[in-house]
């Protein structure tokens, strides 16, 4: 089972994921300004299904973050407050590591 919300209008203000056997190895972020401030206005992750999930605005300042072969998404490192300002990727062994 693959769930993740993102909470997304103009922005991203949350993102929350259960995932069981799936595997997120895509994850793509547009930022742009609000309020003369930099924020994260869309998200969007892709498993290894091709399968993907999306919110947010689109803008041309794009970053994208694939996870090397065996390895899997396994949380963020980031900033916010009240909305989503920075967001990166950390990526994790699919195998459990002894």
């Amino acid at each position: 089972m693959l769930s993740i919300n993102i909470r997304a209008a103009e922005r991203v203000v949350a993102v929350t994921l259960t995932i069981n056997g799936e595997h997120i190895t895509v994850m793509e972020a547009h930022a742009g300004k609000h309020e003369h401030r930099t924020r994260v206005k869309y998200i969007k992750f892709t498993s290894n299904f091709g399968r993907s999930i999306e919110g947010g605005t689109q803008t041309d300042k794009i970053g994208t973050d694939t996870a090397m072969n065996g390895f899997q998404f396994g949380g963020f490192d980031g900033r916010s407050g009240d909305e989503l300002d920075l967001v990166s990727a950390i990526w994790t062994s699919i195998q459990p590591v002894a």
